[in-house]
């Protein structure tokens, strides 16, 4: 999603994008009643969108080149309807390069602590991160524990999805424990086992067909 416009100050410096109707994923997720609960089919869908939208900035083309984002996180995703997501500060990483980063408390991947630069893998980190808050329905980070490490803690990963979407159906539960095994994937500790944004959306798609999306 490109900015309308940006305004530099000596301290500050804002952007400004076009308004998304649904806020943010953050707000999408985390700011509404239990009685307004995004449910399955829509939220899979948004993973799928965002992954196909890194799938596009990692993979360029003949008119432009691969793009590596600075910030990926439910706060940069513009939901202007349900099922379109928006990958937001594209122009950041266009601006910067791979050798600064901004990532967000909760979805910084391990090897940024000494890597100091943004990677594909990176962002595949923080879209795992994203993966969890859709699955959960809890944030990257609640009462100063990260999400990811909180995941790891369980032993039984059946107890962590969302039971206000999974409800008492079996088949939504077994397809959001099979999402969730994806997303785990993609927080592997080692960069180098962690898929890339083009195999994970052909992944995703296969199970897609599958529900209906």
């Amino acid at each position: 999603m490109a900015p309308l416009a940006y305004v530099v100050e000596s301290d500050t410096t804002y952007i400004f994008y076009e308004y998304p109707q649904h806020g943010t994923l953050f707000d999408l997720l985390h700011g509404r009643s239990d009685d307004n609960v995004l449910d399955w089919k829509s939220r899979f869908a948004i993973a799928v969108g965002i992954c196909r939208g890194l799938a596009i900035l990692h993979g360029g083309s003949l008119f432009t080149d691969r793009i590596i984002l600075l910030h990926v996180s439910t706060s940069s995703i513009f939901m202007k309807h349900l099922h379109q997501p928006l990958i937001g500060d594209i122009e950041l990483g266009r601006a910067f390069g791979s050798s600064q980063f901004a990532v967000a408390v909760g979805y910084v991947p391990p090897e940024y602590a000494y890597v100091m630069r943004v990677t594909e893998a990176g962002n595949m980190y923080s879209f795992g991160v994203i993966m969890l808050e859709l699955l959960t329905g809890k944030p990257a980070i609640s009462e100063g524990i990260e999400l990811a490490k909180w995941i790891i803690q369980h032993e039984d990963l059946g107890e962590v999805v969302d039971s206000r979407v999974s409800g008492n159906s079996v088949q939504v539960h077994q397809q959001m424990l099979l999402l969730l095994q994806i997303a785990l994937q993609c927080l592997s500790v080692s960069p180098s086992e962690r898929p890339d944004a083009k195999g994970l959306l052909e992944t995703l798609l296969t199970p897609c067909q599958q529900f209906g999306i």
